[in-house]
């Protein structure tokens, strides 16, 4: 087996394909960066191939929207051969590959890092007690105050993804609601505050604009469609 001592892995999910996220220079050359498509193989561009290889590169269907891709990459290798892992949606801009070693810094004093902090919220009550429903070891009562990282980028540790394996995924099949992907976000902050308290969590800035990532908005801009970077 390969010596992948001080190696991290990052998950890029998504079906937009912009080419400001492919692009080698925004990732540091410890990282293993692995592609989770919702597109079907023949749509993801040769650039990103060119990029992380055809081996890295999974193909697997949207039934659970970004948190059910992050699990299904996770079914997919070997996540506990890494010391840090990394989830991203792959409509952002990095701005700086610092933000991979800033939050691999953190990661030394907590469990898991979000690009921002979103303050603690009493979750069944600011949306609804259904969106614990569909876990399996949904949070005792009177524990649904917790904070939550974004889905377009975090950093964790592999320990942390074994304790709380599987993610608890809203799985929708029937693409009712693209909303439920928050159920399966707030249910995986949920059980990484269950089981290492508030103190796991930490944040790369206090405020989006001093973070060094952007997000586009479902993979267009101001100036490009999704279809456009795609083409």
């Amino acid at each position: 087996m390969k010596d992948n001592h001080r190696r991290s892995v990052c998950c890029i999910v998504g079906w937009h394909f912009p080419k400001a996220t492919f692009t080698a220079s925004n990732f540091p050359l410890s990282l293993d960066v692995f592609v989770l498509s919702h597109a079907p193989i023949n749509r993801v561009p040769k650039y990103v191939f060119d990029m992380v290889g055809a081996e890295r590169i999974l193909a697997r269907p949207n039934i659970g929207y970004d948190w059910g891709a992050y699990q299904q990459f996770i079914e997919s290798i070997d996540i506990d051969e890494y010391e840090y892992a990394f989830f991203m949606h792959d409509d952002v801009v990095i701005n700086s590959s610092r933000i991979f070693s800033d939050a691999s810094a953190l990661l030394e004093k907590c469990e898991i890092v979000g690009l921002r902090s979103q303050g603690i919220h009493d979750w069944a009550s600011v949306i609804t007690p259904a969106m614990f429903a569909h876990m399996s070891n949904p949070p005792a009562v009177g524990c649904t105050r917790f904070p939550v990282v974004r889905g377009s980028f975090f950093a964790t540790r592999p320990k942390v993804i074994k304790a709380v394996r599987p993610i608890q995924v809203f799985w929708d099949r029937f693409q009712i609601d693209i909303g439920y992907g928050n159920h399966s976000l707030v249910a995986f902050c949920s059980s990484v505050d269950s089981a290492f308290g508030h103190a796991a969590f930490a944040w790369l800035a206090d405020h989006m604009d001093d973070v060094p990532m952007h997000e586009m908005v479902r993979g267009g801009n101001s100036t490009a469609s999704a279809r456009e970077q795609f083409d």
